[in-house]
């Protein structure tokens, strides 16, 4: 009575959220248009400042008052000087002495606030970036890691984040605090003398020309120089990661050779970037210091015909000199402010690439292990003009196991794929309990799924960590069942060779264990979830005999219960010989399926493998 009702509210549930999808979607649909981010990519990056409002204030604030105090004492330098020249000038030379003591010391304080907020922005701003990116990358798509290289995708999250580091703190502080000083000084000139401000503007046009066409040229070269970094760190990683597999084949002068001309073209592009800095600034000197020989010969003629003081021509040659350093600092910081343009463009690119497959969100622990595949057709969004699976019907009753069987690139691993739904079919359904899988939570869906696949993956971590990999609530009775269950249990438990035991840290990709000891750690793993449904890939292929024996008698074990629904594919007759049912395919289509002695008997491809085997 306690199972019907449940199947009753399970269906239920089911019912209301079919009611319910187009609404959802259409909701779903208007938040993801209203949250899409507008504006250039460099303005989204400004975006990320507000989250963070008190820092920005103190920076701003910091920098307006630094900013003024620094405009402010030119002006004050210039009237100390006219005090100096007049007979009767001691009690002004002591009060501008004080106020010039004043703002250095404000200066300085509030040079610290700005400093200070402004770095703290740019490291939350960068935490930000760098665990959004991470989040965004790990919800992506199985299609979407098929066509970026991991080793591109690291580059983004260390060494892109870090120029966008850069230019998204000190940068912009640096760049907000020279305009405040040049437009400051800009408008004291013209208080001091107009006439001689207008030489000043000669300069200008020129020199706005000069920064138009340099911006340019260095945002394209910054986004050339990223993509060159990111390919040759993606050589140092793929290189790094396989040294057994370069060791091996005497292939490292090979792979030096390769990754210096990677690093070459970096350099190439660099050498570019310093020459196009560096004509930039020597310019920008040559016209400072143009500017700054007409302003002491046509300011010296106006002090000589009585026009302007001493001191004013000194102040205003000071705010020349201030103004001219503050155009070649922004000049040098506007270039990191590229860079990091240039970068998040890539990065942005990536946050924003659509996911296809939509979560669902009917609860998959309600699972019984049937499953259903009804003309099931696919082909991988990499090789499209490929169709690996053609129409495939096929029904997997509780509790069966199912054998499925091939040659190598028949289609049998993308059956799999499907089935923990890490790509949709192109056409066609598979239902789990007679529900397309498309309407069940994935999270929950892959909790109810035990995975073992051809090649293990273990990370750098303890044995346990593996073995727990992905289970929140479990006991070490739980972890000794699940061993003793891969015939792990011995060979974890012999202090000789793991002094350690479950603490054994297994090193990177799990490099210090044999074969097939990482495949019954990866056995284990899958099997302390306690699923429905478990799918063996080749699981058994890197187990000596007595090891696969011990495999094949607890999967035996946990037919005989008839709880789990088991699928195998395996090319050894020990392996599916006891199966339910052994599915035969061929080119991605199903050509055979029964037991084995009936397709003994049939004298088709199965037979044809087996005898293949056996000789």
């Amino acid at each position: 009575m306690n199972k019907i009702q449940k199947k009753m509210n399970f269906d239920a549930d089911y019912q209301k959220i079919q009611e319910e999808k187009k609404s959802r979607t259409a909701i779903e649909s208007e938040i993801s248009i209203g949250n899409k981010p507008k504006g250039s990519n460099f303005m989204r990056l400004i975006q990320y400042s507000w989250k963070h409002k008190l820092l920005l204030f103190l920076g701003n604030f910091g920098l307006l008052v630094t900013s003024l105090s620094m405009v402010a004492l030119p002006y004050l330098t210039g009237q100390m000087i006219d005090s100096i020249t007049k007979s009767d000038g001691k009690e002004d030379l002591n009060k501008l002495t004080f106020y010039f003591i004043i703002l250095t010391i404000v200066s300085a304080i509030f040079t610290f606030v700005r400093a200070y907020a402004y770095n703290i922005l740019g490291e939350k701003i960068t935490f930000d970036l760098r665990n959004e990116l991470f989040q965004k990358l790990i919800t992506k798509d199985i299609e979407f890691f098929d066509s970026n290289r991991s080793g591109e995708l690291i580059s983004r999250l260390s060494s892109d984040i870090s120029v966008i580091n850069k230019g998204a703190n000190d940068s912009i502080s640096m760049i907000l605090k020279n305009a405040v000083q040049f437009i400051g000084s800009l408008i004291l000139l013209w208080f001091i003398s107009w006439n001689l401000t207008l030489v000043l503007f000669c300069v200008i046009p020129p020199f706005t020309i000069i920064v138009i066409l340099f911006v340019r040229s260095y945002k394209k070269l910054t986004k050339e120089y990223q993509q060159a970094v990111a390919a040759s760190t993606q050589i140092a990683s793929e290189v790094l990661g396989n040294m057994r597999i370069v060791r091996s084949f005497s292939t490292e002068d090979k792979e030096g050779s390769q990754y210096k001309n990677a690093t070459s073209t970096v350099y190439g592009i660099g050498n570019k970037i310093a020459i196009l800095g560096s004509q930039f600034m020597s310019i920008g000197i040559l016209l400072g210091y143009a500017v700054i020989l007409a302003i002491l010969y046509y300011g010296g003629s106006l002090v000589i015909e009585d026009q302007l003081t001493i001191g004013d021509l000194s102040s205003f040659v000071l705010y020349t000199l201030t103004m001219t350093i503050s155009i070649l600092a922004v000049s040098g910081f506007m270039n990191q402010m590229i860079s990091a343009a240039a970068v998040s463009e890539k990065i942005f690119s990536i946050m924003d690439h659509p996911v296809k497959i939509q979560n669902g969100s009917l609860d998959a622990q309600q699972i019984t292990g049937e499953i259903t595949l009804k003309n099931v057709t696919f082909q991988y969004p990499t090789k499209s003009n490929v169709t690996t699976l053609k129409s495939i019907d096929l029904e997997i009753k509780k509790g069966e196991v199912v054998a499925l069987v091939g040659q190598s690139g028949s289609g049998k691993s993308t059956i799999v794929q499907l089935l923990e739904r890490f790509y949709d079919s192109t056409e066609g359904q598979i239902l789990f309990d007679n529900i397309d899988i498309k309407e069940y939570n994935q999270q929950k869906l892959h909790q109810t799924i035990g995975f073992v696949a051809q090649e293990p993956t273990l990370f750098s971590g303890t044995l346990k960590e593996n073995i727990t990999y992905g289970v929140q609530n479990y006991t070490q009775e739980d972890i000794d069942n699940a061993m003793k269950l891969a015939n792990a249990y011995e060979f974890v438990s012999n202090k000789q060779v793991f002094p350690d035991g479950l603490d054994t840290i297994v090193g990177e990709r799990g490099v210090k264990l044999s074969g097939g000891q990482k495949q019954r750690i990866a056995i284990a793993r899958a099997l302390i979830k306690n699923p429905k449904i478990l799918i063996f890939d080749e699981a058994t292929s890197a187990l000596d005999s007595e090891s696969e024996f011990q495999v094949q008698s607890a999967i035996d074990g946990l037919v005989s219960t008839g709880q789990k629904t088991i699928i195998i594919i395996a090319h050894r007759l020990s392996t599916i010989i006891n199966s339910n049912k052994i599915v035969v395919i061929q080119n991605g289509e199903i050509v055979e399926q029964g037991r084995h002695q009936d397709l003994i008997e049939k004298n088709g491809i199965y037979k044809q493998l087996i005898e293949r085997q056996l000789t």
